[in-house]
């Protein structure tokens, strides 16, 4: 749990961030943490009915996209990883059909898919 002392800390480092434009470059786990502190009763008297609502939504919106940045990170990764996955199938099933082993086409592609 934190103190008064720690949540007062980190919503004047929110202020800060946002005054020096370096809250655009945040960690997702930066963000986080701030999303949290917003939600204390102490952010709403601290910042107050103008610029505490539109401090939520900058921090949401850009939590947003780190999350969208990681998730397309991620699915780049995948994508590759299925590349080369399919790029390797594809020479084991050449080397196969040029070797002339005594399994058929239809026979390499099975085996390829099941295995």
């Amino acid at each position: 749990m934190l103190t008064n002392e720690q949540i007062e800390a980190g919503l004047n480092e929110v202020w800060q961030r946002i005054q020096s434009g370096t809250l655009m470059d945040a960690s997702r786990a930066d963000l986080e943490r701030f999303g949290t502190l917003l939600a204390r009763s102490q952010a709403f008297a601290k910042f107050g009915e103008r610029d505490y609502p539109q401090i939520c939504e900058f921090v949401r919106l850009l939590l947003l996209v780190r999350l969208s940045e990681e998730g397309e990170r991620r699915a780049l990764e995948v994508a590759n990883a299925s590349l080369r996955i399919a790029q390797a199938s594809k020479t084991i099933a050449w080397a196969a059909l040029v070797v002339g082993g005594a399994l058929g086409l239809a026979q390499i592609v099975v085996a390829l898919v099941v295995h």
